[in-house]
């Protein structure tokens, strides 16, 4: 038994351990297989991470090309549209040219007949004229001829008689000196003496003229057009086509040039002529030469650039010299028959249109809109009072027509009820004036980078004249003045587009004050006076034609920025990257402003000058406003470097000197500069000589007169300013500096005074009583003074009335009726008082 419980009690323990065993077993499997989850949810995690890291990755790419593919898209769209909206203004232009063309056409052909019978005329006329000249003509060539035979006789006759007055008097000075040979020199000139020969004083002059080397002027003049005449012709026989006035300026400038030897106070002689044509073809033709290029530009610029009034005025003379047949064919009109008076209304509808160029006066639609437009406001019947008019007033009448009917078309237009062939040009000129600054913004910085640049390598040239580089110092310098004068006409250019986009967008909310005003008249209103709305009209019509203005000006300012371009491409050639990037190595490019905020806060010390006078902007009212010699550039840069052009800083100083006003680079340069100006700016002078390109870029033009470009002598618009100096400054006064005065009978009212003066008239005019009593008698003297009594009157504010009723009695039943008696009734209708 005990072996049987012990069996049992290790079969129980044996099934225990085997229990607990196996439970171990599922914790440890359990276990297990929860950290292979936990390493497989880990992987999973893992791997989710790499693929959503790869999914951005690759949906970056796809979205950074995708973004490249529209910005490419939109660019291409970009320069589609200015490609699209160039060639829709280029469009607009030539229909434009082509409409008033095909105008002109018209009514060439239509004075053309009479053209050749005036003409036929005018040849019979001449002919018959021309017998008669011919006839006069040989009468006076025969008498010239008769006369010039009489001069050469007498002319003859003196000749032989001036040999024997000369042969006598040898003859007579032989037979004194041997009849008294003892006479001193001098002693016979009683009996002899001395006689000048006969000669034209005019002849005389200019053969001593000739024999010191002096010109007239008008032997100069034409000198100087065959030497430019033949200059052009060497040129053009080169392949080369150069203007007159391009020649004209480099004659002046290789005369100007000291390293010619040309003496501009003697004559030239046939050597000098040859040379200097020489060396100007020379120069012309000079394709790598970057001073040719300046001056080109320099000429080109001047005879194309105007102003915009100039360039307004002169299209207004062009139009209406091409409008003037039109309108001479309608003032000089005499319609009689309804045929002609038809065809007259016809040529003014044409007239207005070609005037207003709103459409086309070929185009049915605008010309049934004009002819509706001017019914409304000067119908065919009027023509008969037109036609009675002065040839003046004629001609003003047809241009208030042509604006009251643009108004019309114009309002028209707006309120969507015709408008045909008007295109919206303040829209038009929204999108064109940003399209026309980017290229000019673009060139701008353009320029500006090259001559930082160059800039930048001439400074360092200047520092370390021993580098290997010198041979390129003249060029650099030229390429400076180059891209420093292109400069110079973008900002004008750009100044001018500026001004346009002022203008229009002052215009556009003119004409849109015009329009509302306009709607808020007419209102939908049947009639509305002419007083009311002719002026808006006429407004509306100058404003329109301000935006033609504009366009044409936008148009002028955009060709000649193109037009420049053409004088910068050798830049490339001759200083192309690599070889500015070697030139570059260890400098350090800085701009114009860079420059300038370098010095800010340095200041010239007035106290170390006794004599010159320096303006700063805390002491100048109008600082900003002086017209700074040499275009801003230092001067003391200038003349010691050898041309080289550095922006002066107006902060550190102005200083005045012969009314002339000059800045400089930094404070050391000022001082130098102050020691002796007149030294530095003849030194200028000298090397603006040599480069000749430098007289306009530097406006030296005080100091070379005869090369004063032709658009400043037109402008007139550089006129020095005299500064507005300002100062701070206080007074002081006593308070009371004399002792006081005061009149107690003073009275300041004058209406007063006036009571004062009426009571003395009145005591003037009044009686004294005196009356006396036995008790009063011999003791007191008693009186009375009285004043007249006054009118005195009233007045109401309000002027008022009242009426009775009107009284309102019927009788009825007066007339009988179907009774023997006659029944009467009577109405009161009349109203009460308090009603009426």
């Amino acid at each position: 038994e005990a072996v049987i419980k012990i069996k049992r009690e290790m079969q129980r323990y044996l099934e225990d351990e085997l229990k607990r065993e196996s439970e171990a077993a599922e914790q440890r499997m359990a276990h297990k297989l929860q950290r292979i989850l936990m390493e497989c949810a880990l992987e999973k995690m893992h791997a989710v991470a790499d693929a959503r890291k790869q999914e951005r990755q690759t949906a970056s790419q796809a979205m950074a090309k995708q973004q490249k593919k529209y910005t490419e898209q939109l660019q291409e769209a970009g320069i589609l549209a200015n490609k699209i909206h160039q060639k829709n203004l280029d469009q607009l232009k030539k229909e434009k040219l082509y409409e008033m063309s095909v105008a002109l056409d018209i009514t060439q052909k239509e004075n053309q007949d009479e053209a050749e019978k005036q003409l036929k005329e005018a040849e019979k006329t001449h002919q018959a004229i021309y017998g008669e000249v011919t006839t006069s003509l040989r009468e006076t060539e025969a008498q010239v001829q008769i006369l010039t035979q009489q001069l050469e006789s007498m002319t003859a006759w003196k000749d032989n008689l001036e040999a024997e007055i000369e042969e006598t008097r040898q003859s007579f000075q032989n037979y004194i000196d041997i009849t008294f040979p003892k006479l001193t020199p001098g002693q016979a000139d009683f009996i002899l003496p001395f006689r000048k020969r006969l000669e034209h004083r005019d002849t005389k002059k200019e053969a001593t003229d000739n024999d010191n080397g002096i010109m007239s002027h008008s032997q100069a003049e034409s000198v100087i057009k065959n030497i430019i005449r033949e200059i052009g012709q060497e040129c053009a026989m080169k392949g080369q086509t150069v203007s007159e006035t391009l020649v004209a300026f480099m004659v002046k400038a290789v005369v100007l040039d000291p390293r010619n030897e040309f003496n501009v106070d003697r004559t030239l002689t046939k050597n000098d002529v040859q040379k200097l044509i020489k060396l100007c073809v020379s120069r012309l033709l000079d394709a790598a030469n970057l001073s040719l290029d300046t001056i080109k530009m320099q000429v080109y610029f001047d005879m194309n650039y105007t102003n915009r009034v100039e360039l307004l005025n002169e299209q207004h003379r062009i139009l209406e010299a091409r409008l003037a047949p039109v309108s001479r064919e309608i003032t000089d009109n005499r319609a009689r028959t309804r045929e002609e008076l038809e065809s007259i209304y016809r040529k003014i509808v044409s007239y207005v249109l070609l005037r207003s160029g709103l459409g086309s006066p070929t185009d049915i639609k605008v010309v049934r809109e004009a002819t509706a437009a001017l019914q409304s406001v000067f119908p065919q019947t009027e023509l008969g009072v037109f036609l009675s008019l002065s040839k003046k007033d004629k001609e003003r009448q047809l241009k208030e027509l042509t604006m009251i009917v643009t108004g019309i078309r114009l309002f028209n237009k707006d309120c969507g009820k015709g408008g045909e062939g008007i295109d919206d040009l303040p829209a038009i000129l929204n999108e064109a004036i940003p399209a026309a600054t980017q290229p000019i913004d673009a060139e701008l910085r353009a320029s500006h980078d090259l001559a930082y640049r160059y800039t930048a390598v001439l400074e360092m040239m200047c520092e370390s004249p021993h580098r290997n580089i010198e041979a390129r110092l003249s060029m650099l310098k030229e390429a400076l003045f180059n891209v420093r004068q292109h400069e110079a006409f973008l900002c004008i250019i750009l100044s001018d587009v500026i001004t346009c986009a002022q203008e229009v967008e002052m215009m556009d909310k003119q004409f849109a004050a015009q329009i509302e005003q306009l709607k808020n008249t007419v209102q939908a209103k049947t009639a509305v006076p002419t007083s009311q709305v002719f002026p808006i009209f006429l407004a509306l019509a100058n404003l329109w034609t301000s935006f033609q203005d504009e366009i044409l000006l936008l148009s002028f300012l955009t060709n000649l920025t193109v037009s420049l371009q053409q004088f910068l491409g050798i830049h490339a050639q001759l200083f192309p990257d690599d070889v500015m990037e070697s030139l570059l190595e260890g400098v350090t490019v800085k701009s114009d402003e860079q420059r300038i905020k370098e010095t800010m806060g340095i200041k010239v010390n007035v106290s170390d000058f006794k004599e010159q006078e320096w303006l700063f902007p805390e002491t100048t009212a109008n600082f900003d406003q002086l017209l700074i010699q040499y275009r801003g550039f230092c001067a003391h840069t200038l003349a010691e470097k050898d041309g080289l052009l550095l922006p002066g800083n107006p902060a550190i100083g102005i200083l005045k000197h012969k009314e002339k006003y000059y800045t400089f680079s930094s404070k050391e340069s000022a001082y130098v500069f102050a020691q002796n100006p007149d030294m530095f700016i003849q030194l200028i002078g000298e090397k603006a000589k040599e480069c000749a390109e430098l007289i306009q870029l530097l406006e030296l033009h005080h100091q070379f007169e005869s090369l004063v470009p032709y658009s400043q002598v037109r402008r007139g618009d550089k006129h020095s300013m005299k500064p507005i100096t300002k100062c701070d400054s206080s007074t002081q006064t006593d308070t009371h500096i004399l002792p006081p005065t005061i009149v107690k009978s003073y009275e300041w009212n004058e209406w007063e005074l006036r009571r004062k003066a009426i009571k003395l008239a009145n005591l003037r005019r009044k009686l004294t009583h005196s009356v006396q009593t036995n008790l009063s008698h011999m003791r007191k003297d008693n009186s009375t003074q009285v004043y007249l009594l006054k009118d005195f009157g009233t007045q109401t504010k309000l002027d008022n009335s009242s009426n009775v009723p009107r009284p309102q009695i019927f009788l009825a039943g007066l007339r009988g009726g179907s009774t023997s008696t006659t029944c009467m009734v009577k109405v009161n209708l009349t109203r009460a008082v308090d009603e009426t």
